[in-house]
């Protein structure tokens, strides 16, 4: 019996890391979906202002 009471709280334990793994996988994915679009965003705005740059030197 105290074995298995054991072993029960062992699985519990697994079985809540594995939950709290998941969920940092996912904010991990948000984080590098966040990222990215970050960097496409910033690259717009940089090929704009070169543009522009570009233009006003001619």
């Amino acid at each position: 019996m105290k074995s298995q009471k054991k072993n029960d709280n062992n699985d519990n334990k697994i079985r809540e890391l594995n939950e709290a793994l998941e969920f940092a996988q996912q904010v991990d994915q948000k984080i590098q979906e966040f990222n990215v679009s970050s960097a496409q965003v910033a690259n717009k705005w940089q090929n704009k202002v070169e543009n522009q740059v570009k233009t006003s030197n001619n």
